[in-house]
């Protein structure tokens, strides 16, 4: 944090005492407030929201794959009848798909300030970034190559 040559400029000042000096190197580290921690910890969390629940929709259908021996077919094969596993993927699929739309803006939210403080434009520009991938993961979602969410949905 601070070079010794630092420390000791610090303590050689005249006008501050030991314990003056103790508080300066303190407060001029780089040590951040548990709001800032727990910030940081929301953003990694606004940023992998979106692509668990993309995940978690293929993991089901994989689960059911490997349940069932074959691709899980749309009105044929719900997903609630497979079994207990493709079950409880499906229950945490679904509360993922509940939690979308408030994590969502929830997250561009945290994003904003939780971003650089003085640097306005990067703030926008990570806010953008992460609705452009709650974008890029909704339209996948609805392009649904596999009929997975097809599926899911019966």
């Amino acid at each position: 944090m601070f070079s010794e040559q630092t420390k000791e400029s610090i303590v050689s000042n005249p006008y501050q005492s030991p314990k003056t000096a103790t508080d300066v190197t303190r407060l001029t580290g780089e040590n951040p407030t548990p709001k800032r921690r727990w910030l940081k910890w929301y953003r990694l969390i606004a940023w992998a929201y979106p692509p668990s629940l993309l995940l978690s929709f293929f993991v089901t259908w994989l689960v059911a794959w490997g349940m069932l021996g074959h691709i899980p077919r749309p009105n044929y094969d719900d997903p609630g009848s497979i079994g207990w596993p493709v079950a409880a993927s499906s229950f945490i699929t679904g509360i993922l798909l509940v939690g979308m739309p408030g994590a969502s803006l929830v997250g561009i939210v945290i994003e904003f300030i939780a971003g650089q403080r003085r640097k306005l434009l990067l703030r926008i520009a990570s806010c953008l970034a992460l609705a452009g991938v709650w974008t890029l993961v909704i339209c996948f979602l609805q392009w649904d190559p596999f009929d997975v969410v097809l599926w899911f949905f019966d």
